[in-house]
């Protein structure tokens, strides 16, 4: 097994694997413009031996044309079977402006579209990398944009988030958002309310063993009237 050579902030962040030569070097400047430093693999065995090698928890996927939900599968098998600990993101076709799967997604592979901007695939690689011990800054990683990629990639969590209403709980499970506590506040109330704070902090907690549902409502268009109450409170002074 390759040394370990620990990778730092000033160096390396990331594995960037593809199959073709000229595509995997496009790849690698799309992920520079999304903030990362990576290094290029063309084989599969070629990025496991690179992330071991650089202790990288990420490894960056430009998944091929052709039968994408085979690929992805392939791809994630081979790779975890490789690289247990490693956090996938996965560069898959867009329509429409949704990433194309056709999978059920882990919690250790996360997806962007082809097509999308770089402060989005910036933002799919901040979800991976707080994927484990997850703790955040509501100022850097706006809360709604971290739910949005949660729903997107199914995933479940459970959040603690300190900010100047208290200490609050939300629970996504499978991409839905199910629960939200602040103060006496519950459900729907209490998500908005979480959603409106512009600063604080959040972390992972524990996924309950028992989960009861207060919010039935489709994530997306909660999401969406979150950011129409904040505009309204951000136009208020005084309101938080």
């Amino acid at each position: 097994m390759p040394t370990p050579e620990p990778a730092t902030a000033n160096r390396l962040t990331c594995v960037a694997l593809g199959f073709d030569l000229r595509g995997l070097f496009l790849f690698g400047r799309r992920l520079i413009q999304a903030g990362q430093r990576p290094i290029l693999a063309s084989k599969v065995e070629m990025a496991a031996e690179f992330a071991q090698r650089f202790s990288l928890s990420l490894i960056a996927v430009q998944v091929p044309q052709g039968n994408v939900e085979l690929a992805v599968r392939e791809l994630t098998r081979e790779l975890l079977d490789r690289v247990p600990s490693a956090r996938l993101v996965l560069e898959v076709p867009s329509t429409n402006g949704e990433p194309q799967t056709g999978v059920s997604q882990a919690g250790a592979v996360h997806f962007f579209g082809k097509d999308d901007a770089p402060a989005h695939v910036k933002a799919v690689f901040d979800v991976a990398t707080f994927a484990e011990g997850l703790v955040g800054s509501v100022a850097q990683l706006d809360l709604i944009d971290f739910l949005q990629l949660l729903i997107m990639n199914r995933q479940s969590r459970a959040l603690v988030v300190q900010a100047r209403c208290g200490t609050s709980d939300l629970v996504v499970k499978d991409g839905n958002i199910v629960d939200a506590r602040c103060g006496e506040l519950r459900g729907e109330q209490a998500l908005f309310k979480i959603l409106g704070q512009r600063a604080g902090k959040f972390s992972e907690a524990p996924m309950p063993a028992n989960i009861e549902r207060t919010i039935e409502g489709r994530g997306e268009m909660l999401l969406m009237e979150a950011m129409r109450l904040r505009d309204e409170s951000s136009r208020e002074p005084g309101r938080s």
